[in-house]
């Protein structure tokens, strides 16, 4: 049992074993598996990368191409995180960050803008958005925040 704790087991039944306690310990599992990143933004080539980058680090991905959209995925998906470029139609990333923030303060939202003449990083942080990065942004960049918004440590 500790052998199989300490390569990385999160939890063991012993034998002989009881139905209950299985599905138990499975729901409690399924629970723990964090939810989809969805990825917002107008630019269906910038979705797709995103996408590409974030699904091959072994992470479940969802699509929205504006903060409406956005909003209607995370009523009916379980969603981890956002990540969401500011400036689109219909619905922008700010918007869609308050919305968010009203109905699930603890969902982080992470920012993107290639406009930072427009958005900076203190008015991002100001109205709720638990990070910003700047476009044209590295790959390891977006991987290492959603690790840590995923991830969190101690969960």
């Amino acid at each position: 049992v500790l052998k199989g704790l300490d390569l990385g087991a999160r939890d063991y039944i012993a034998k002989p074993i009881k139905a209950e306690l299985l599905l138990e310990k499975v729901e409690r599992m399924i629970n723990k598996i964090p939810g989809y990143v969805l990825i917002v933004d107008d630019e269906a080539l910038l979705r797709g990368l995103l996408e590409k980058i974030i699904t091959r680090q072994g992470h479940k991905v969802l699509t929205a191409s504006n903060g409406r959209e956005a909003l209607q995925v995370i009523e009916k998906e379980k969603v981890a995180m956002v990540i969401s470029d500011i400036k689109m139609p219909e619905m922008d990333g700010l918007e869609m960050l308050v919305k968010i923030k009203e109905d699930r303060p603890d969902l982080p939202v992470l920012l993107m803008t290639g406009h930072t003449g427009e958005f900076t990083r203190t008015e991002a942080i100001a109205v709720g958005a638990d990070g910003y990065i700047e476009k044209p942004f590295h790959n390891y960049e977006i991987l290492s925040k959603v690790q840590s918004f995923v991830y969190p440590r101690g969960a």
